[in-house]
C-alpha cells in the first residue's frame, strides 16, 4: 500500500469511527429514514456543486448515466435505510460490531467476482483474528430482546448490501471518474430514501434541532462527500477486501475517542485492538504478496 493510500485508509477509519455516534445523535430528533434521506440530499447538492465548479464531466448519454447511477439505490439507499432503521433499536457500539461482519461477505463475493482477490487460508485467518478482536473489545453480555434482534438483523442486512455494492462497483465501474460517479449514485440514493421516507414515516416527527442539524451536516460533508470520495479512490488502488477491513477498525476508533472523553480503557480493549490490527496486517500482507507476484 502506497503512502497516499495508507493516509486515506487511516483517514477513513478515523472519520467513519465517529459517524456511528453522530448518527445516533441525529436519531434523537429525526425519524430514521428521514435522517438518512436529508443527509444524502445535502451531500448530493454539495457534490453537484463541486462537479460544476471543478468542471467534472458526467458520463455521456442517459443509458450510461443510469448504468453508473443505479448502484446508488443499493449502497446509498437500501444499505442506509437498514442501518438507520436498525440503530433506532440498538446502541451505536453494537451496530459497529455487527457491521464489522461486512469483510466476510466481501471476501466471499470477491472470491467469485474479482479474479485477483481469491480467498485463501491466510486471508481467512486474518479475517477471523480481526473479528475476534472486535468481539474481545466489546466483551460483555448482550440481552437478546426483540429490539436487539430487530435492530441487529437490519444492521447485518446492511452489511450484506454494502458488501455486494462494494464488489459490484469494483468489478463493473473500474474506470469511471470518481466524483461524477459518486454524485450520480448519491443523488439516486437520496431520491430513493426520500420516497421511502414519505411512504414509511410521519414528516411531523421531524424536528430540526441544533443536534439534528449538526449531525446531518457532519455526516453529509465528512461521512458522505469526503469519506466516499476517499473510499472509491482507495478502491481503485487496493483490493475490495482490504478496503472493507475499515469496518474492523472503526469500532476501535469509537472506543479510543471515548477514552479521550474520559472513559478508562480496560486490558481487553488493548488486546482486542492488537488482534484487529494483526488481522488487518495479515490480509494486507497477503494481498501485497499477490501484487508482487503479479508484477514479477
Amino acid at each position: 500500500m502506497s503512502g497516499m493510500a495508507l493516509f486515506v485508509y487511516i483517514f477513513l477509519c478515523l472519520i467513519w469511527g465517529t459517524t456511528w455516534l453522530a448518527t445516533k445523535f441525529g436519531l434523537q430528533d429525526m425519524p430514521a429514514v428521514w435522517s438518512g434521506a436529508i443527509r444524502m440530499l445535502l451531500a448530493s447538492v454539495i457534490l453537484i456543486a463541486y462537479n460544476f465548479i471543478a468542471r467534472n464531466r458526467y458520463p455521456i448519454g442517459w443509458k450510461r448515466r443510469w448504468y453508473v447511477a443505479r448502484p446508488g439505490a443499493i449502497i446509498f439507499a437500501a444499505s442506509y435505510i437498514c442501518t438507520y432503521s436498525g440503530m433506532q433499536y440498538i446502541s451505536s457500539s453494537l451496530a459497529a460490531i455487527l457491521f464489522a461482519a461486512m469483510p466476510f461477505s466481501v471476501a466471499l463475493l470477491a472470491h467469485y467476482f474479482l479474479p485477483d482477490e481469491k480467498m485463501n487460508r491466510r486471508k481467512l485467518i486474518g479475517l477471523v483474528i480481526g473479528f475476534a478482536g472486535i468481539v474481545v473489545v466489546f466483551d460483555g453480555p448482550i440481552a437478546l430482546t426483540h429490539d436487539t434482534l430487530l435492530g441487529g438483523g437490519l444492521v447485518v442486512g446492511s452489511t450484506l448490501i454494502s458488501a455486494f455494492a462494494l464488489v459490484y462497483i469494483k468489478a463493473a465501474l473500474p474506470d469511471e471518474p470518481i466524483m461524477p460517479m459518486i454524485s450520480l449514485q448519491m443523488a439516486t440514493g437520496a431520491i430513493v430514501m426520500t420516497v421511502a421516507a414519505l411512504a414509511l414515516e410521519d414528516f411531523s416527527r421531524l424536528h430540526m434541532t441544533m443536534t439534528a442539524v449538526g449531525s446531518v451536516v457532519y455526516l453529509a460533508i465528512f461521512g458522505s462527500v469526503i469519506a466516499f470520495g476517499g473510499y472509491f479512490w482507495l478502491l481503485r488502488k487496493i483490493g475490495a477486501l482490504q478496503v472493507s477491513l475499515i469496518a474492523f477498525v472503526t469500532p476501535l476508533v469509537a472506543v479510543f475517542i471515548g477514552a479521550f472523553a474520559g472513559d478508562r480503557l480496560a486490558g481487553n480493549e488493548f488486546l482486542g485492538a492488537a488482534l484487529v490490527l494483526a488481522g488487518v496486517f495479515l490480509v494486507n500482507a497477503d494481498q501485497k504478496k499477490l501484487e508482487d507476484k503479479a508484477v514479477s
